[in-house]
């Protein structure tokens, strides 16, 4: 252009929301590989390699829920997915408040895994004070049989208890973006489920 210029453009759908997420993926890729897990400071020594699933987790606890046309309501949905990608509100630094931090698990190992059905494993974590918690389970299925009704081959079940007593299950109970009621229904359809707590108590969540 003859004169320099700048400013916002409005675009919408697929064709810019993936460039974007690819994007973000990249970024999420690199701050793993670079180290800044868990320290928040870039270290070779905690470089990883991410698996694709805690890539894929990450990006999905980074979201915030979207209104307004075309976001069909309340989070997940067919429209907006989860949400809109904010990689603020998930990647931690050096500086972040704490409250916030970032706490991962990547098991590739097959020898500690589920291998039969009902089987379950358990993690506890102390949360110190009251506030809000995006906890994701994401996992990379085995492919489906191509004429199958349902390509879920894996079936797992995220089910997270409060300090509270109150159990929630993933991708149940969404309201406003986040889990606002209790279920003990399981999600039968996806290889990824969410439970994003709006506040939950001080103490162990399991």
């Amino acid at each position: 252009k003859s004169a320099a210029s700048c400013g916002w453009a409005t675009y919408s759908g697929t064709s810019m929301a993936t460039p974007a997420v690819a994007g973000s993926a990249a970024l999420v890729r690199d701050y793993f590989e670079r180290g800044f897990y868990p320290s928040g400071t870039a270290s070779a020594a905690n470089a990883i390699q991410p698996s694709a699933a805690l890539v894929k987790a990450t990006l999905l606890v980074s979201t915030r829920d979207m209104t307004g046309s075309g976001t069909g309501g309340s989070r997940p949905n067919g429209n907006q997915g989860f949400g809109r990608v904010t990689l603020d509100d998930a990647l931690w630094f050096s500086g972040d408040a704490a409250a916030q931090r970032l706490e991962v698990l990547d098991d590739r190992n097959s020898a500690t895994g589920l291998t039969s059905a009902g089987q379950e494993q358990t993690f506890t974590f102390g949360l110190k004070a009251a506030g809000p918690i995006k906890l994701m389970l994401v996992w990379t299925d085995a492919p489906g049989n191509p004429s199958a009704a349902q390509a879920l081959v894996n079936d797992l079940d995220l089910v997270v208890t409060t300090a509270d007593g109150k159990t929630y299950t993933g991708n149940q109970g969404f309201s406003g973006g986040f889990t606002t009621q209790t279920s003990g229904a399981a999600d039968r359809l996806n290889n990824k489920e969410a439970v994003f707590l709006p506040s939950a108590l001080p103490g162990s969540v399991t």
